[in-house]
């Protein structure tokens, strides 16, 4: 009889056995899935910060690809332009200055006056060169030069990527990249507004000449005289 009597407490002990190491394995499950969802998480954070982090370099680095897949990255470039809206308060532009990149998405209220009213022939002089012509376009704020033809000029290198339309322009550290018919440059790798667009004419791509210049270190001198520009930059400044 008293075997009868213990049988039940063997059974008993067992599945108080068997059911702690069930909770203390759903315990351990529980604590395991708690760590790798926090390694995931924390392997996540540190993707999309190297993602981040290298983002605009991938999107660069490939740029001397063949011409099939050229900057395919910066279809980030977007014809809207509202499509840049910044999260600090933006400065009001009161006065926006042809010589002058503003670096600001506000529209001016007023514009300085251009030297010339018309696309015409222009001098542009660099410190103590001898000057260049240059056929020069009008365009609400700003004035737009050939991008090739000055950027050689004031001593940097352009590479044109045809079928993207992007032109990129390399001068020491300095670095710019423009698109047709946009209103961005990438400074440095930094995306900034500008206050006219890039266009083509004649297989010519024309560029702000205040983004050009003070992008690539110069300073556009207010006044000019005979129909030319002066520029100064490095140890002219």
């Amino acid at each position: 009889m008293k075997k009868i009597y213990l049988l039940p407490a063997a059974i008993l002990l067992s599945s108080s056995i068997l059911g702690y190491g069930l909770v203390a394995k759903a315990d351990d499950d529980h604590e395991e899935r708690d760590y790798y969802k926090n390694y995931d998480e924390q392997n996540y954070e540190q993707l999309d910060y190297e993602k981040n982090r290298y983002k605009d370099h991938d999107e660069y680095e490939n740029h001397h690809d063949d011409d099939d897949d050229e900057y395919e990255e910066y279809e980030e470039y977007e014809q809207d332009d509202n499509y840049y809206n910044f999260d600090q308060q933006q400065i009001n532009v009161v006065k926006e200055s042809w010589f002058k990149w503003s670096r600001s998405v506000a529209e001016p209220s007023e514009i300085a006056p251009l030297p010339i009213s018309q696309a015409s022939e222009m001098s542009l002089k660099m410190n103590n060169e001898e000057p260049i012509k240059i056929e020069a376009i009008p365009e609400g704020s700003q004035l737009l030069v050939p991008v090739e033809k000055v950027a050689k000029y004031l001593g940097a290198k352009t590479v044109i990527y045809p079928k993207s339309e992007i032109v990129e322009i390399n001068k020491d550290a300095m670095h710019l990249i423009v698109r047709n018919n946009t209103k961005v440059v990438y400074e440095n790798m930094k995306k900034t507004p500008m206050q006219a667009k890039v266009t083509k004419k004649n297989d010519q791509y024309y560029m702000p000449l205040s983004v050009l210049a003070n992008g690539l270190g110069y300073q556009i001198m207010e006044t000019t005289a005979n129909n030319q520009i002066e520029v100064k930059g490095g140890s002219q400044l």
